[in-house]
């Protein structure tokens, strides 16, 4: 790794495929990217905070494996979806591939895979707590997320359940609502697949987008104040594994220079 480079490190007690990012245009900001929370088919999931890796590098089945700068582990789920992660970092981000196959006899339909970035340990970014309906809550990281549509960028604070939603979500537009868990979806949607913190001051992002995605998401109800893009695999036929590539970013400015960074990366096809 360069000087001056982003920085990864297998994050100690992870239950999600943890690791530590910490960029030096942002000191003492450690963002915990959760690779693997879980695998959502549909309106079910394969079970939560299963990924549990050790904090030791090795043969890349159920913990980490190091190539060179490329890092990846495989993991299985019962019964017969396996998730392949590969997460390599460069100067300002973390290029991402996900590699998801089904090994049993039947199609699986609307697959998506879960995500999360807590702010928790990103003091520039993590929000001041406020009380809603008699609640404490962490909504103010509404107001500095931002998703776009037909070209407006818009934050999520200026949907329509606003800050009073603390488990909010978006869909994408013109595809069918993911209807799974505690979310409550939006009646605005996105059509970029790419969301963007901005911090505190406005001077840097973090961002998560890949080529594809049809649902984003929020939780201001506890102090994770957390973030997520989930990958889109759509439709895996058996034995036809299926790829999506994506990238977490910390970049100086505002959104817009985010979004430009993102439409650099994947110029080829945004889906």
């Amino acid at each position: 790794m360069r000087p001056n480079a982003l920085s990864m490190a297998i994050r100690p007690g992870s239950e999600a495929g943890g690791l530590d990012l910490r960029s030096p245009l942002v000191p003492g900001n450690t963002f915990d990217l959760r690779t693997l929370e879980g695998v959502v088919v549909g309106g079910r999931d394969l079970g939560l905070f299963k990924v549990k890796l050790p904090a030791t590098f090795g043969d890349g089945n159920r913990c980490w494996a190091r190539h060179g700068n490329r890092w990846t582990f495989r993991w299985n789920y019962d019964p017969g979806v396996l998730v392949v992660v590969t997460a390599q970092p460069d100067r300002d981000g973390v290029d991402l591939e996900y590699t998801l196959a089904n090994e049993t006899s039947t199609p699986l339909d609307a697959v998506q895979i879960h995500t999360c970035i807590p702010t928790t340990d990103a003091p520039d970014y993590f929000p001041d707590s406020t009380v809603v309906d008699g609640a404490v809550g962490w909504s103010e990281l509404y107001r500095r997320l931002h998703v776009w549509s037909g070209g407006r960028r818009f934050t999520f604070a200026d949907t329509r359940p606003g800050t009073r939603e603390p488990h909010l979500s978006l869909p994408r537009r013109g595809f069918p609502r993911t209807e799974w868990g505690w979310w409550r979806n939006a009646p605005e949607t996105f059509d970029t697949p790419l969301v963007v913190l901005s911090a505190k001051d406005g001077r840097s992002t973090v961002s998560m987008g890949f080529e594809q995605s049809v649902w984003a998401s929020s939780n201001t109800g506890d102090n994770r104040a957390c973030f997520h893009l989930f990958p889109w695999f759509g439709r895996v036929e058996p034995g036809r594994p299926v790829r999506v590539r994506g990238r977490v970013a910390i970049l100086p400015g505002g959104p817009d220079a985010a979004l430009a960074h993102f439409h650099r990366r994947f110029r080829e096809r945004i889906g």
